[in-house]
């Protein structure tokens, strides 16, 4: 059990959930860097409440949260 700092993404089209990112082990610091500096390697830390949202191609993105 803990607390994630995992990316995901379900396309409605295919029926699949996709790992985009973060870490895959609990309580995952976040890497920041420089601000305004794009770097591949950059995630924010781990979350107690997950968020999601829907894209503009109708894809669920669900970020964090606590896992059982």
């Amino acid at each position: 059990m803990g607390v994630m700092n995992d990316l995901w993404i379900y396309s409605p089209s295919s029926g699949e959930w996709t790992w985009v990112g973060g870490s895959n082990t609990e309580l995952a610091p976040g890497v920041y860097g420089t601000q305004g500096t794009p770097a591949q390697h950059k995630h924010a830390g781990a979350r107690c409440n997950a968020v999601s949202w829907k894209d503009a191609n109708g894809n669920l993105w669900l970020f964090g949260g606590f896992w059982r």
